[in-house]
């Protein structure tokens, strides 16, 4: 994987206009600044400024107008790169800064990051003379949008030819034309590739054509200059990404490729959840400055096995009332996330049970991988009075109890070698073995069984505010048949509590559902044929970017 984005660099031009100093006033590592002065300035939502004379640190750039003495200061956190071209009259050139800082934030103003474009006009002698000094501005915010010093803008004359860009990112864009509303392409076109281009990251895009698509393609990309993918869609298209990841032979490599989420589909749970663990506001701005300005950071994912296939899921795993909520509210997907509203409310008064067992390895266990990856948990702890002690012993074949129900093999859910034993590789326990006495078991009607692997169900659903995205922990929400329609809507639409004694939060490692009947479950709000799961715990496997924020206080 590449490194931070370049080697020391040099760019030549006049220092008339264009000085390095060392800072050495602080005790601190000595401190790189740029120095200059502009004959215009002009910023996104401001008339001319006039001329500015300009200081370029690592903590971002500041002006001061001239005329008036006042100051304009953009953080380096907000910066994402930096362009030159010639002047209207081309006599000068104008080095452009892009940067999108956090603004709002008021009682009757929602906070949100929006765009600023900050066009400084430097007139030298000479048109050249303007350019040298122009690219060498520009490459200087450039290296400081990449996280980079300053120290290798030279102060010397060299030969402009000599400079050297800074490689460009390489990019991997994701686009579902048909997610959620079938905004996927114009939420692309419209702000994620300006905003790409203006960092200057090298695009290639696939516009995915069906279901699998991606998975497919992404296991016969060459990972090793990729810097991220990006997918913008909904939840199930990096569903497909992480699947085709760990389905290459390379997959322990492969699966650290950073990974960010562009909300377009209709539930965004896991790009509401990644920018909530930052504390950054709900947009596709900040979505995108997350993977541009971010740090890839761990990801759990859950191994899971059935019967028939051996696959991988990031958020969630559904089956009762969350996942009829999920799937049947699939015909509205035109009024966007409305549709969770309106099928919420109609299957609370329609409240259906699900007869099967429940299994899980409790938060509390202390878990130990053996050398064959199996998973002992040797340490005992306190059982919830909901749950029992027991054994759950398949045969040989796996068992089979659904009658009717076909899982799906397609490549799709498939890994490259599928696990027909229900054995985890490379690690964790079997979903054939027998549990030991430190799993609890629970059996009969359930109104839901939600394990949940991140703090949001839908863009705006904050489900587990305690939720990380590197826990190791799934979040279960767990309810018998004795579920009170109240309790049910109290819990869902104000988070976990003590509404009813039948409806509680559980903290899991792995756990294994057994349904009794035939029907739907959704997995990362993919609808799938209900059948035996058995799911565990992968602590920090993948890698996401997630934005670094940093508020103005200006």
């Amino acid at each position: 994987m590449p490194q931070p984005w370049e080697e020391p660099l040099s760019l030549a031009g006049p220092g008339n206009g264009c000085k390095l100093k060392t800072d050495r006033s602080s005790n601190k590592t000595s401190r790189r600044t740029m120095k200059g002065t502009f004959a215009e300035a002009r910023l996104t939502g401001r008339k001319d400024l006039g001329a500015v004379s300009a200081v370029l640190s690592e903590d971002g750039l500041s002006l001061e107008v001239v005329v008036t003495g006042e100051t304009i200061a953009l953080r380096s956190e907000d910066i994402i790169g930096s362009d030159v071209n010639l002047s209207a009259d081309k006599q000068g050139c104008v080095v452009s800064v892009f940067a999108y800082p956090l603004r709002g934030g008021s009682f009757l103003r929602k906070e949100k990051r929006e765009r600023r474009c900050l066009e400084l006009t430097l007139r030298k002698a000479s048109v050249l003379q303007s350019i040298q000094d122009g690219h060498r501005w520009s490459h200087a915010v450039a290296r400081l949008a990449h996280g980079l010093d300053l120290a290798p803008i030279a102060s010397d004359r060299l030969s402009f030819s000599a400079s050297k860009p800074l490689r460009r990112r390489r990019f991997i864009v994701y686009v579902n034309p048909m997610s959620g509303r079938g905004l996927g392409l114009r939420t692309f076109n419209d702000t994620v590739r300006p905003m790409l281009q203006e960092a200057d990251v090298r695009i290639e895009l696939v516009t995915t054509r069906s279901q699998g698509h991606a998975r497919e393609h992404i296991t016969t990309v060459d990972l090793d200059d990729v810097d991220c993918v990006l997918i913008v869609s909904g939840d199930g298209l990096l569903h497909e990404v992480i699947n085709g990841l760990m389905s290459r032979p390379d997959s322990e490599s492969a699966v650290l490729t950073p990974l960010s989420i562009i909300p377009s589909g209709s539930g965004n749970a896991m790009a509401a959840s990644v920018l909530y663990s930052a504390n950054e506001p709900y947009s596709v701005v900040s979505a995108v400055m997350g993977c541009l300005k971010g740090d890839p950071v761990p990801l759990d994912i859950t191994h899971l096995s059935t019967p028939n296939a051996s696959f991988y899921s990031f958020l969630s795993v559904a089956w009762g009332f969350v996942c009829d909520v999920d799937l049947e509210s699939d015909v509205m997907r035109q009024i966007g996330e409305l549709r969770f509203v309106i099928s919420f409310f109609l299957r609370t008064y329609t409240l259906r049970r699900y007869k099967g067992r429940f299994a899980y390895l409790p938060a509390s266990t202390e878990v130990k991988r053996d050398n064959d990856g199996s998973t002992t948990s040797p340490k005992n702890h306190a059982r919830p009075k909901h749950a029992r002690k027991g054994s759950l012993v398949e045969d040989a074949g796996g068992r089979a109890r659904c009658n009717g129900y076909s899982y799906p093999t397609s490549s799709r859910h498939e890994t490259s070698n599928p696990d027909r034993s229900g054995s985890l590789a490379p690690s964790g326990v079997t979903r054939t073995e027998a549990l030991d006495e430190n799993w609890e078991v629970m059996e009969g009607d359930f109104t839901n069984v939600l394990p949940l692997a991140s703090s949001h169900l839908a863009s705006d659903f904050l489900w587990y505010s305690q939720s990380k995205l590197n826990d190791g922990l799934l979040h279960v929400l767990v309810g018998d048949g004795q579920v009170s329609r109240w309790a049910l809507v109290k819990t869902l639409l104000l988070g976990p509590g003590e509404y009813d004694g039948h409806l509680r939060c559980i903290k899991v490692r792995a756990f294994r559902i057994e349904p009794q009947e035939t029907g739907r479950m959704a997995i990362d709000g993919e609808a799938f044929e209900l059948t035996d799961v058995h799911g565990t715990v992968l602590p920090g496997k993948a890698r996401i970017m997630v934005p670094k924020t940093i508020k103005n206080t200006t």
